[in-house]
C-alpha cells in the first residue's frame, strides 16, 4: 500500500508541474511559481507533501501541499503562511482518521484514502493564493472531491476569507453567483448535449455562493470560484472551476484583491 501511496504522489505531484519551457529560467527545482511583492523579495512555490500510512486503521493520506520559498531569509510573516498551511494540511487529515480499527479489515468499503495535490499556485502584489483539491474515499461507490483553497496577505500572514477580499455591502457575492450560473449552465449544454433540465442542473447551488460561502483562489488576471461535484449538477459532470475577470469585481473590491484590480 506504501509504495502505491507514493507512486500515486509521485504522479499527482508530476502532474502539477510546469515545462521545462514555462518554467523561469532561474527558477528552484520543482518551484511552480515566483513572484517579487514590494519588500518580499522573490519567493518561490515549492511542494512538500504529508505522507500517512497506518494499516491497523486502514487509513493513508497522500497530500501534496504549497510552501513558501527564497533564496534569503523567509520574513516572518512568510514563515506563518507555511505553518498555517502545514496546520491546515493536517487538520484536513485529522478529520479523516478513523478512530478504531475497522470491524472487518478485509472489506474494501472500509478503507480510508486522502489524495490531495496543489494547483493554481500563485505570488504576487503582497499575496499567496493556491488551491489543495482533495479527493477522499471513505467507502462506498466513489469517492469525494473537495477544495481547501489557501489564500493569504504576504506581509501579515493573515489568512483571507472570501469576505475579506470586499467592501461590505457590495453585491460581490452575487456577481459570482451569476457568473458561476452562466458559465456552468454553457458548460453543461456543450459538454452533454441537451438542455438544462432538473436532472442535470441544481440551481439551488447557487445558494451558497449567493450567501459568500464560497472556495475561490486568486491568479494574476482572474479569481477562480471551485464548485465540487453534486453542487450543481451530477457526480459524473465532476467539479467546475468558473474564472471570473478581475474587471467584474474591481468595483468591489479591497485589500489584496483590490491591489490585483488595479494592475
Amino acid at each position: 500500500m506504501r509504495l502505491a501511496l507514493l507512486a500515486l504522489l509521485a504522479v499527482t505531484l508530476a502532474a502539477c508541474q510546469p515545462s521545462a519551457s514555462d518554467a523561469p529560467a532561474d527558477a528552484e527545482p520543482r518551484a511552480l511559481a515566483t513572484a517579487a511583492p514590494p519588500a518580499l523579495g522573490a519567493l518561490a512555490v515549492r511542494i512538500d507533501s504529508l505522507l500517512i500510512d497506518e494499516p491497523d486503521l486502514n487509513y493513508t493520506v497522500a497530500i501534496g501541499y504549497p510552501q513558501l520559498d527564497s533564496e534569503g531569509a523567509l520574513p516572518d510573516a512568510v514563515r506563518a503562511v507555511n505553518a498555517a498551511v502545514v496546520d491546515s494540511v493536517e487538520a484536513l487529515a485529522a478529520d479523516f482518521r478513523p478512530e478504531a480499527p475497522p470491524a472487518d479489515a478485509d472489506r474494501p468499503e472500509y478503507r480510508v484514502e486522502v489524495d490531495a495535490a496543489t494547483e493554481q499556485p500563485f505570488v504576487g502584489d503582497g499575496v499567496f493564493s493556491a488551491l489543495v483539491q482533495v479527493y477522499a474515499y471513505t467507502g462506498g461507490a466513489h469517492g469525494t472531491t473537495f477544495f481547501l483553497p489557501l489564500t493569504f496577505d504576504l506581509e501579515t500572514g493573515a489568512a483571507l476569507a472570501p469576505a475579506d477580499l470586499f467592501r461590505p455591502g457590495t453585491p460581490w457575492a452575487d456577481t459570482l453567483a451569476a457568473h458561476v450560473d452562466r458559465t456552468v449552465r454553457a458548460r453543461l449544454v456543450r459538454n452533454a448535449g441537451e438542455p438544462i433540465s432538473d436532472t442535470n442542473y441544481y440551481p439551488e447551488g447557487l445558494d451558497s455562493i449567493r450567501e459568500g460561502r464560497v472556495d475561490l483562489t486568486l491568479g494574476p488576471d482572474s479569481l477562480t470560484v471551485h464548485i465540487p461535484p453534486y453542487q450543481l449538477s451530477y457526480y459524473a459532470a465532476g467539479a467546475f472551476h468558473v474564472a471570473v475577470p478581475l474587471s467584474a469585481v474591481a468595483p468591489f473590491a479591497r485589500g489584496a484583491l483590490a491591489r490585483l484590480a488595479e494592475r
